[in-house]
């Protein structure tokens, strides 16, 4: 059994399958190839959007594209990839990889990209290793010979003067010398996207060639480690931002300056500190009116639920009251997606048997995503309408059904005022249809939404 339909497979040629592409969003990446094939000047561009828009699927299939239109294309999951101490090697070792891929281990211009890389690495690299070799041995010892202590104290500190000057005059005797590897690592940079970009147009016969840049993808920028993700920005602005060479940040951007602000402080303008690392940024696909991209992964979602008899009306009745808060909420794909494994494990876990009161599951499974403080006042029966009424919009949502003689969410409503409000019976209602479900479960009123959290929902949680 699945919780939720499996990650799509997305082959490194697959580009805009339509039975992948559900939000139709090939267009989008066609604009954007177009532009990465129109600028000459290096680009690095920021693909913005908040975590869980469906970004990574997008890209992925967008890799797959410009594959097809013959750009040489490196796909780098930062998040993935975040273990590294060392973010030029790390840049630098997939550009190595798609090199051998495309040109060969025997290309000139494959062997000079090496040993330039190899030494902008050494000028990068170069680290006092005996210093810090010494502070390691220091903070492994026991304080109880103090004497001794403070002798090794003295030891490393002296030490450390005399290599720290030894280090900074070599440095300044080097510093030429240095400047010459990394512009001849950059250099041979250009040279080698250039010759892995130049590709036989078979329209010429051969006699024309063309030459498309190397696009480098890195995805989950905004997830890694903030001091990982800084890195790569320096490392792209001060190696490799040359031509013939785009880089394409897959990231939301809002996210990415709380990792400055992490490594520099709450006070650091972060949004102008980022904007020294990009040339434009490009807004990802919102949701729109027109174009609901909830209702199309919801739909999608829907189909890959096993879910039979009673439990298959539950599931589409679940899924649709939940569409309706994901979409008044602007939830993201990704916590859609959270809300509705919610849903497959109940769907599992429970039968027919079971309390299942549309109204309650379906906003309790959207609170225990996205508001868990509620939920845990919901599972403490500490819960009042009031609470939930805004965020699940009761009262608001007439317009999507017209064609019962009490709109749903009216019932929605009124089921959560039966629960949650001491003074329920003051309402002009007809409380008949919602006691007679009750007449043959043990549950008294003010326990219904408490019952149905612990019994029927919180039995798993999820990971990220």
């Amino acid at each position: 059994m699945r919780l939720l339909p499996a990650s799509p497979e997305i082959g490194p040629n697959t580009g805009f399958d339509p039975k992948i592409d559900i939000f139709e969003r090939k267009v989008f990446g066609i604009g954007l190839g177009n532009l990465l094939s129109n600028v000459e000047d290096p680009l690095v561009l920021v693909l913005d959007s908040q975590w869980g828009s469906g970004k990574t699927t997008f890209t992925k299939m967008w890799a797959g594209y410009l594959r097809e239109q013959r750009f040489p294309v490196i796909y780098f999951d930062a998040f993935a990839n975040d273990f590294m101490s060392d973010a030029f090697t790390a840049i630098a070792g997939e550009v190595l990889s798609i090199a051998n891929e495309t040109l060969g281990k025997d290309k000139a211009s494959y062997q000079k990209y090496l040993e330039n890389a190899i030494g902008a690495g050494k000028v990068l690299l170069r680290s006092d290793i005996k210093i810090g070799a010494k502070a390691a041995t220091l903070g492994a010892l026991s304080d109880k010979d103090l004497g001794e202590l403070q002798a090794i104290t003295e030891d490393v500190a002296n030490e450390a003067a005399d290599i720290t000057d030894a280090y900074l005059k070599e440095h300044l005797e080097k510093h030429t010398e240095q400047k010459l590897s990394i512009e001849n690592f950059r250099t041979s940079l250009s040279s080698l996207a250039k010759g892995m970009g130049a590709q036989i147009d078979p329209q010429e016969e051969g006699s024309k060639k063309a030459s498309k840049p190397l696009i480098f993808i890195i995805d989950e920028l905004d997830r890694c480690k903030p001091t990982f993700a800084l890195s790569l920005l320096e490392s792209i602005k001060h190696f490799f931002a040359v031509q013939g060479v785009h880089f394409v940040l897959v990231t939301h951007l809002k996210q990415l300056e709380n990792c400055v602000r992490y490594s520099y402080g709450p006070e650091i303008d972060a949004s102008t500190y980022l904007q020294k690392f990009y040339n434009i940024s490009v807004s990802f696909p919102y949701i729109d009116e027109n174009r609901s991209d909830v209702k199309k992964y919801l739909s999608h979602l829907e189909k890959n639920i096993p879910a039979t008899g009673n439990s298959a009306q539950l599931k589409s009745a679940l899924i649709h009251k939940i569409g309706i808060i994901a979409e008044r909420n602007a939830l993201s794909l990704r916590t859609v997606e959270r809300v509705i494994s919610c849903v497959s494990l109940m769907l599992a876990y429970t039968g027919e048997r079971n309390l299942r009161l549309q109204p309650l599951i379906a906003g309790l499974c959207v609170l225990k995503v996205c508001k868990p403080e509620l939920y845990e006042k919901a599972a403490k029966g500490r819960l009042r309408y009031k609470d939930i009424q805004l965020f699940l919009g009761l009262e608001e949502l007439a317009k999507y059904d017209g064609k019962n003689k009490v709109p749903i969410q009216e019932r929605d409503a009124h089921w959560w005022v039966y629960c949650l409000e001491p003074d329920f019976e003051n309402y002009n209602v007809d409380w008949t249809d919602y006691t007679r479900p009750l007449y043959q479960y043990s549950v008294e009123r003010e326990r219904l939404v408490p019952f149905t959290a612990s019994s029927i929902i919180d039995r798993f949680t999820f990971g990220q």
